[in-house]
């Protein structure tokens, strides 16, 4: 038989005690000025279609956008591989296998926003873990466009500086009222929850 004080502590556990994780993490100057102006003027010459869906067919945004592919940057992927993998390390330790999507330049010009979403789609077999999103053009060069992580958390970005997140937290682009943004999105990913 167990006594009172053996079943109490058996009955309410002690909470475990952790400490808070971020909900995104500001990585300044994550590609230099000139490389964002390659990644920009890449996506021009490879053409910048015009998007009204993510990629699961959700109507979610509306912007223009280019995939990359490691032929056309390496480096990019490289820098994304490398900066994701430490940061998941150190803050949210989710469990990533590498990347097997393509990154993505997006443009978007005056009325173009992102409304609330996730990167991760739980309804369809979908391994995004970790999400980044890299100011491209200086700050100055358009108003609006805010990205929001959390719903709560607004990034003030200037040209080069990134911000990961994980892939299943809320967030959002204001609608741009003047210029154009352009920002590079890249996703890493991992083994599918079952």
């Amino acid at each position: 038989m167990v006594d009172s004080a053996k079943r109490q502590a058996l009955l309410y556990p002690l909470p475990l005690l952790t400490r808070p994780l971020p909900a995104a993490v500001k990585v300044p100057r994550f590609l230099t000025a000139s490389h964002c102006r390659k990644l920009v003027g890449l996506a021009k010459r490879k053409g910048i279609d015009r998007i009204d869906s993510s990629r699961h067919g959700q109507a979610t945004f509306s912007a223009g956008g280019t995939w990359l592919l490691p032929v056309d940057d390496e480096l990019v992927f490289r820098r994304f591989a490398e900066k994701a993998a430490a940061l998941n390390e150190s803050n949210w330790r989710l469990a990533l296998t590498g990347i097997y999507s393509p990154i993505s330049v997006l443009r978007y010009r005056p009325g173009d926003w992102i409304r609330p979403h996730i990167d991760a789609d739980y309804r369809l077999a979908d391994s995004t873990k970790l999400s980044c999103v890299v100011q491209l053009v200086p700050k100055e060069a358009f108003s609006g466009g805010v990205l929001t992580v959390a719903e709560t958390e607004a990034f003030e970005l200037d040209v080069g500086d990134a911000v990961f997140f994980p892939a299943h937290m809320i967030h959002t682009v204001s609608a741009v009222e003047s210029g154009e943004r352009y920002v590079l999105a890249a996703w890493a990913q991992g083994p599918e929850i079952r």
